[in-house]
Formats: structure tokens, sequence, C-alpha cells
């Protein structure tokens, strides 16, 4: 039964009814303990009638009458029955608005959506830069003399080619014997090379020559017994060098399979001083300690 069906039947006897007479019974007034519980005096006089039309509430119908037993000293487990047997319904909840889906969609997901585009402005440049930073376009890729031919390493292992900065004028070549070719100027594909430094003007010719032919792209090093390089780098196919030397010279031939080589005008077997398609050779070394000897 609803609290306002309650109180429109008048019900005699029940728990409004043992309130008043209690209340009488202690001669205390009605304004007495309104003004005790701090309670309108209008919500005593409906709950002693047992009028409950205007409190639809179950929780307000059981604080008023609690309040009220306290006060009086009746037992609150009489309350508890009265309001069983009353069984008030709560009010129904009733919505007052609405919200559009779309502004409920941006409110629940704006949080994660700021977060992922946050993180991309600023994960995105950092990746950018990275990669950037980590490839160098211009870097030239060197094969170790001792490879075979056909073969490149890989990029991550190549090692980078010493260079040195030019000189600020270009060195002079010596000047040609008789029936001799003039030097090539090499042109390798290297941003700088180490090359030897002009070398002064003697008097005599020198006592050896050397001379290198490739039919095939090879590395070439010439170096003298005191650590000069007469020649150093990748040398394209086609290639001429012919050096003068009174002292020893060391050479390194890569991918030997395609270079020829003369000593003194006398062509020069390769075969005993290869390894791996690279020779490596010492020339000229006896003629100068007998030379040093004499």
């Amino acid at each position: 039964m609803r609290l306002a069906e309650y109180g429109e039947t008048g019900g005699h006897g029940g728990i409004g009814a043992r309130l008043a007479a209690a209340r009488a019974a202690r001669g205390l007034s009605l304004e007495a303990c309104a003004a005790a519980l701090k309670l309108p005096l209008r919500v005593l006089r409906k709950i002693e009638a047992e009028d409950y039309s205007g409190i639809d509430s179950r929780v307000y119908l059981a604080s008023y009458l609690g309040s009220y037993a306290r006060l009086l000293d009746i037992p609150l487990a009489d309350v508890e029955r009265a309001l069983d047997e009353l069984a008030p319904e709560q009010p129904t909840l009733v919505a007052t608005g609405t919200m559009p889906r779309g502004r409920y969609l941006v409110e629940r997901y704006a949080a994660g959506a700021t977060y992922a585009v946050l993180t991309a402005l600023i994960a995105v440049p950092l990746l950018w830069l990275g990669l950037r930073g980590g490839l160098d376009t211009k870097l030239t890729h060197i094969a170790p003399l001792d490879m075979p031919a056909g073969r490149a390493p890989a990029p991550a292992a190549a090692p980078r080619p010493r260079t040195v900065a030019p000189p600020a004028t270009p060195p002079r070549a010596p000047a040609a014997a008789d029936g001799d070719k003039p030097l090539m100027a090499s042109i390798a594909p290297f941003s700088a090379m180490e090359t030897a430094p002009p070398a002064a003007a003697e008097a005599a010719p020198a006592k050896h020559s050397l001379r290198i032919h490739l039919d095939a792209e090879s590395w070439v090093e010439v170096t003298r017994a005191d650590g000069t390089r007469l020649e150093y780098g990748l040398l394209p196919a086609g290639s001429d060098r012919e050096f003068h030397s009174d002292e020893p010279l060391e050479v390194r031939i890569g991918n030997a399979d395609a270079a020829s080589v003369e000593a003194d005008g006398k062509p020069l077997d390769l075969a005993p001083y290869r390894h791996a398609n690279v020779a490596h050779l010492q020339l000229f070394k006896t003629s100068a300690a007998a030379a040093a000897d004499g």
C-alpha cells in the first residue's frame, strides 16, 4: 500500500496513534515535541493522524518515525514493523535531461584521443630525426684487400677510407723519360685521396721502374720503404700507373686477376704473391740492400 493511499484510508491504531498516546501520557505538547525534534509542526500532526499523503519516500518517513519514537521511548522495532506494513513504494527515477550521442562519445574518448595525438606529435618527429641522423647517403664503402672479386661487404661492416685534405697546389708529375708514358691522374671515386708529396727534382733518373695496368677495377697501394705512399686508392678499369724509385717498393693489388705488372720493363708473374685474389709484393729490395753494402 502506498503511503498516500494509507493516509487517505485514515488507518487507526497504527504507529501514529501510539505515538500520540505516548506523547499525551508524558504531558508533552505537540509544539514542544516539534521543537525538540526540529521538525515542522505539520509533519508531527500528519504522523499522529497517520496521514502520509505528503510523504512518498520510505527514507523520510522512517527518519521522522524513528526520531519521534526515540523521543517518546518507543522501541524502534515497533517502528520497523509499522513501516513493513505500510510498504511504501520508492519513487521512480525519471531522467530530467538527455545528452546527444556525439557529445557522449566525445566526452568518453576525448582523453584517449588527446593522448594518442600528443604521442604521435612527439614520437613521429623524433623517429624521423633519428632515421635521418642515422643515414649517411654520402658514405663511401671500401672493400677489404683480401676479399675475392665480385663480393661486396655489407654496408654496416664497410671501413671508412682514410682521407686527408688536398694540397693547396696540385703536385707536379716528374718528367717522363724518353719512351715512357706520362703518369695518369687517379680518378678513383673518393672525396679525398692520400697522395704522396711532390718529389724533389733529381739530377739522375731513378734506377727502378714499376708499371701496373688494370683490365678491371682494382685497389692499388704502392708504398716506399720510408712509408710514403705513391698510390693509394681504387682505380678504374683501363688504368695505367708507372712509378720510378731508387728504394724498395711494397705493392698491394686487390683483384689481382685483372692486373699486369712490369718491374724494370720485365713482366712479373703475380701467382706466387697472391692470396685470396690479393697480390702482395716487395720489389727492388735485393738491389737496394746490395747498394747499401757497397
